[in-house]
């Protein structure tokens, strides 16, 4: 109370002029006060809105993750249970009975198997390379879809050009592959 009463008795004793530049010094204070609190509080908020849209970023990654990991476990319990299904299973015999079956053993220019292992995986992949010569594309679409019916085999490269000795034919170079566990430590020919 007594504040007041001084405050009260220092603006009565004031010159009018002094106390419009009181009043001007006090206005623009609290002016500044206010901006400085507002441009403080947007600052903020944007810091903040930043933080949520980085962790929202972060979340949507790490859900994708989890999701191609969940992904990644399917197939390989799949393909423990196919390569469990199949054991005895060999690359060459299944290719040669493939194209004895659809009457192009006769075709086969060149063959070439090996294996490739990848130190972090706990399978070795067995690619079977082959040239085919003198090929119509029906054939060829009958063999890619042999292949993709077996799901121990798969297509790994397909390249066609077209035949220099026969018209109308094309020449296939065709690798399909297949994985087996890598306690097996011989490569199969047939």
């Amino acid at each position: 109370m007594i504040l007041f009463e001084y405050i009260q008795n220092f603006i009565d004793r004031l010159e009018e002029r002094r106390f419009y530049q009181y009043l001007a010094i006090t206005s623009s204070t609290i002016v500044v006060l206010i901006i400085s609190m507002l441009i403080y509080y947007y600052k903020s908020v944007h810091s903040l809105q930043r933080q949520i849209e980085t962790i929202n970023e972060q979340r949507e990654l790490i859900r994708r993750l989890v999701n191609k990991y969940e992904q990644v476990k399917k197939q390989r319990e799949a393909v423990d249970i196919t390569l469990t299904e199949g054991k005895g299973f060999k690359l060459g015999g299944y290719f040669n009975s493939l194209l004895s079956s659809l009457n192009l053993i006769d075709r086969r220019a060149s063959r070439d198997e090996h294996a490739h292992t990848d130190p972090t995986s706990s399978y070795r992949e067995i690619i079977l390379k082959t040239k085919l010569a003198g090929l119509n594309m029906k054939e060829l679409c009958e063999l890619l879809n042999e292949v993709a019916q077996n799901p121990q085999v798969y297509t790994k490269e397909l390249e066609i050009t077209q035949s220099k000795k026969m018209p109308k034919t094309i020449d296939v170079t065709l690798a399909i592959a297949t994985l087996e566990p890598k306690v097996v430590s011989s490569i199969s020919t047939e």
